[in-house]
């Protein structure tokens, strides 16, 4: 008897004990909604785009529980902790962190300022109530900079031609993780050259929204199906099977026409890491020709449709009319059936380049 009632005491003891270690528990706020509570609707823009695509635009946040702490594992929360995304009001605020009348009206300008460009350089190109709509991120935070340094490896997407994803002094234009986005919307910058930025963050924008989502999975097997044995691998091999040129010979490029015919545009910042294609100069009989945005034999191909997907995109955006009539007809189709796809999710891409319609009125 004595055995049953210590083993009874023991028993109510522990069963106390988890109920005091399940008091001192902390909420993740993983499930908790933050966007409503958070959202400021009395600002026009804010609330237009919060009814018409369901995403919240905060720029007054938590670092950690509204970006850091919905990375995937401990070690990404780690990883985007490091990464500085200010508010604006720190702009504004004294040592103490009030902020004066003057500091208030000033801060009110520099948010509607920075509302109007992230709707004009990103939310007007996208349909409401369109697929694409409906694959926003709930949440997109404006800060006043972004900044990583080189010892956080963020894989900072700079493939853009305007390429304001300046990684070179830890200043970037966006972060994100697989549920939010944050938005560089330092005036200063802003202002240098607008039209680059609003182009940039557009594309960078629209390349994590599919990503988050895995779009490239609804891109049409006609666009890739003839690349997958080429995807990743270095050209100067295979272009010398190809061509029947032999080990001796030397090679400075590889023929652009060559890398057309298998599908593969010349992108600029696509190939050869972060430095893109630059131009080489190769003697041809005595002459010296200039070869512009080249292929290098060391070159690899982009490495998967994802990557195939947005050089295709980044054509759309910064080719003019003369130089999408310049392309091979294979080509021109497939920046067609791309234009096709991405506007049939609800983008608008010809707002963006007009030239595009030489395309479209070619068909």
């Amino acid at each position: 008897m004595k055995k049953n009632w210590i083993l009874y005491i023991l028993l109510v003891g522990l069963i106390y004990a988890c109920e005091q270690d399940e008091d001192s528990l902390q909420p993740s706020y993983k499930d908790i909604d933050r966007v409503a509570s958070q959202v400021d609707l009395s600002r026009p823009i804010v609330k237009r785009i919060y009814e018409d695509y369901h995403v919240g635009i905060l720029h007054e946040y938590d670092d950690t529980l509204d970006f850091a702490y919905v990375a995937q594992t401990d070690d990404a929360a780690r990883l985007w902790g490091q990464v500085e995304i200010p508010q604006i009001s720190s702009l504004f605020v004294d040592e103490e962190g009030n902020m004066d009348a003057e500091g208030l009206a000033d801060y009110n300008k520099y948010v509607d300022d920075a509302l109007a460009f992230v709707d004009t350089a990103i939310f007007k190109f996208f349909t409401p109530g369109s697929m694409i709509a409906s694959k926003l991120p709930q949440k997109v935070l404006i800060s006043a900079s972004v900044y990583a340094n080189d010892r956080v490896n963020i894989n900072a997407l700079t493939e853009s031609e305007a390429r304001y994803s300046r990684y070179t002094d830890g200043s970037l234009s966006m972060v994100y993780n697989v549920h939010s986005i944050v938005i560089n919307v330092n005036q200063d910058e802003v202002t240098q050259n607008t039209e680059d930025f609003i182009i940039d963050d557009f594309y960078v924008f629209l390349a994590k929204v599919m990503e988050m989502n895995n779009l490239y999975s609804l891109v049409p097997e006609e666009f890739y199906a003839n690349k997958l044995d080429y995807y990743g691998q270095e050209m100067d091999a295979i272009y010398r099977e190809e061509m029947g040129i032999d080990e001796e010979t030397s090679l400075s490029v590889i023929d652009k026409d060559w890398v057309y015919s298998k599908g593969f545009i010349d992108a600029q910042y696509f190939y050869n890491s972060s430095s893109g294609l630059g131009t080489v100069w190769e003697r041809v009989d005595g002459v010296w020709v200039k070869h512009y945005k080249a292929f290098k034999p060391t070159y690899d191909f982009v490495p998967g449709v994802g990557k195939d997907v947005r050089s295709y995109i980044n054509e759309l955006l910064f080719r003019n009319a003369s130089e999408f009539e310049a392309f091979p007809e294979n080509i021109q189709d497939n920046l067609r059936l791309i234009y096709n796809l991405v506007s049939g999710w609800g983008v608008d891409l010809m707002s963006l380049n007009p030239d595009i319609e030489v395309l479209i009125t070619e068909v």
